[in-house]
């Protein structure tokens, strides 16, 4: 079984790469914006909370449910 989990990931290890980026870079994109919120901020302010639902939520959501 670890074997074929070896195999598995030394042959699509590029494909896994760029998923791993491209995931990274989507939580990266969501914290950019018109209203300075960073991950501190996020947590402690309600209404960086609620810009960040009301805002960057949407969109994600589309672009996650496109085909």
């Amino acid at each position: 079984m670890v074997i074929m989990i070896k195999t598995f990931i030394k042959k699509n290890i590029i494909t896994l790469t760029l998923a791993i980026l491209l995931l990274v870079l989507s939580v990266v994109s969501l914290f950019i914006g018109a209203i300075d919120i960073n991950i501190k901020n996020f947590f402690m302010d309600s209404q960086a909370m609620e810009v960040f639902v009301i805002s960057r939520l949407p969109s994600f959501w589309l672009f996650c449910v496109q085909e």
